[in-house]
């Protein structure tokens, strides 16, 4: 079978797959070692694709900075912004990939994060002008200093995140491990 022959069946056989509901690790995994299975070279390719994903040490900030946010989920601190916002698990796989300075790229997300926030919150008052909602309770600006006070050391996770890096006070694993200990 031709490379490009195998890349093609392999494609199909992912999203064949995933059309059938069979978990996305399983999927990927089969959908790999059919094309190293078919593939001329794969005897070659194999230890030395495994071997140089491996190098990448950027990647073990991944599955940390996945269980902080899982930490900070179950205080009720993280939202739909996470993405954008650090520490962003899509941001340390582009620069895994690209070599791109996470804290560069980290740096990069709070920004367009924060008017990501702010556009969202735009949204949500206009609705609830046009459509009547009413609001939970009165405003207040003692309410707001003294969630704002709960809510601070929570915000203080991607800023000493952030600047850690920027800084060079840490690498991106050891600012995945201080974001565990941390949240």
């Amino acid at each position: 079978m031709t490379p490009l022959a195998g890349a093609g069946v392999s494609v199909f056989l992912l999203c064949g797959l995933l059309v059938l509901r069979i978990p996305m690790l399983v999927s990927v995994a089969a959908a790999v070692f059919f094309n190293y299975y078919f593939s001329n070279a794969w005897m070659m390719t194999m230890p030395q694709t495994m071997m140089s994903g491996l190098g990448r040490f950027v990647l073990i900030a991944l599955p940390l900075f996945v269980l902080a946010g899982g930490l900070m989920n179950a205080t009720a601190s993280s939202s739909g912004i996470g993405p954008m916002i650090p520490p962003s698990s899509p941001m340390i796989l582009y620069s895994a990939v690209t070599g791109v300075s996470l804290g560069a790229l980290f740096l990069a997300g709070v920004i367009p994060g924060l008017l990501l926030a702010l556009s969202q919150m735009l949204i949500v008052s206009y609705l609830a002008r046009k459509r009547g909602w009413l609001p939970y309770a009165a405003f207040s600006m003692g309410e707001v200093f003294r969630t704002g006070k709960r809510a601070l050391l929570s915000f203080g996770m991607p800023l000493i995140i952030v600047g850690g890096l920027v800084l060079g006070v840490f690498t991106p694993s050891e600012a995945g491990a201080f974001a565990v200990v941390y949240a």
